[in-house]
């Protein structure tokens, strides 16, 4: 697998809580390196997991994380579960497969080199079959990362490894503690929450 080019290296805006030095300077030699790596933030809601995640997609050129959607958020680099979910429910309906898939549809997401799955946990509606369906996702994302078909995964989630059991079972958990770091994005005091500095923003326009 070639070293893929860097833009730049990873820019965040000081005093936001993500900014955290130890984490970022892990990520950056991660990313220097050339080496595969695979993230999983959690955190709760507005401690900028997704804002982390969208730096470090802008450190690369585009083609390496774009994905072929007409989805607006996809074309950021990036595709939340709960639009990912829906795409697979329009997408079956339209061929008539029911609740069956269409592995090579889903491949074209799964099997990318560079892939961030953003707010696993949150796919709408919450059904037992929309958490076998991720769950089977996120293991067809492990398998690729195990065979070394892949350079890189970031996926995001309000929810903690205890909570991931919960929805997706414990194969599903193991197989993230497994192949991913696992970084849990926190309140650190005296930084400033991302989502909510945007939305003050927002409100004042």
């Amino acid at each position: 697998m070639s070293k893929p080019e860097l833009k730049h290296p990873l820019k965040l805006s000081p005093g936001y809580n993500v900014d955290d030095a130890e984490m970022i300077a892990k990520i950056q030699r991660d990313m220097s390196s050339g080496q595969p790596y695979h993230y999983f933030f959690h955190g709760k809601v507005g401690r900028g997991k997704t804002f982390l995640a969208q730096h470090i997609i802008r450190s690369y050129p585009n083609s390496h994380w774009y994905y072929p959607s007409p989805n607006p958020i996809a074309k950021s680099g990036m595709i939340t579960i709960r639009e990912y979910y829906r795409e697979y429910l329009e997408f079956n309906k339209s061929k008539g497969y029911g609740a069956v898939t269409d592995q090579k549809a889903n491949d074209r997401l799964l099997l990318k080199s560079f892939l961030c799955l953003d707010d696993i946990g949150n796919e709408k509606p919450a059904t037992k079959p929309a958490r076998e369906y991720i769950g089977a996702c996120i293991e067809r994302r492990y398998d690729a990362i195990k065979s070394g078909r892949v350079h890189a995964t970031i996926m995001t989630s309000n929810h903690d490894m205890g909570a991931i059991k919960g929805m997706y079972g414990s194969r599903v958990q193991d197989r993230i503690y497994e192949v991913f770091d696992i970084m849990e994005i926190k309140r650190e005091k005296g930084k400033k929450s991302y989502r909510r500095e945007k939305q003050t923003e927002l409100n004042k326009g």
